[in-house]
């Protein structure tokens, strides 16, 4: 039986996640990533990082790592052809990516699901599940 639970997750938890994904969970894949967003935060706090913005209303750009492509990715002299690896992950695509991972989990009778226990595994399939809507890599 599946019982949908509502949680309820401030910019900081959004933040946190991103974090780690970004500091250890999506680096393999990953090679870069942009916050855009204008000026401060809607609470009028200083956004530090640039992955921030997200938690706060704003966007990332991240681009996969061309070093994981496959050979269909190359032209017939082995160079590199740019197909628009570039993602956009916002605040909507996150939330699908949250949702998505937390329907794959199974939580035994009693036990609570606490935000601060997301590691950098699942803070990269949140990710995927995000901007890719599946496990794309490892």
């Amino acid at each position: 039986m599946r019982i949908n639970v509502p949680i309820t997750l401030t910019p900081e938890d959004i933040n946190d996640i991103i974090c780690t994904a970004i500091e250890g969970g999506i680096t393999y894949w990953c090679e870069s990533y942009m916050g855009h967003g204008d000026g401060k935060s809607p609470i009028g706090q200083d956004i530090n990082y640039s992955y921030e913005w997200l938690g706060f209303g704003g966007y990332l750009t991240l681009e996969e790592d061309k070093s994981e492509l496959d050979d269909d990715n190359f032209d017939g002299d082995g160079n590199y052809k740019y197909t628009g690896m570039t993602h956009r992950l916002d605040l909507d695509l996150f939330k699908a990516g949250l949702e998505k991972w937390l329907s794959s989990k199974t939580f035994k009778p009693g036990e609570a699901f606490d935000i601060g226990d997301i590691d950098a595994g699942d803070a990269d399939s949140i990710v995927q599940y995000a901007i890719f809507g599946e496990l794309k890599y490892g």
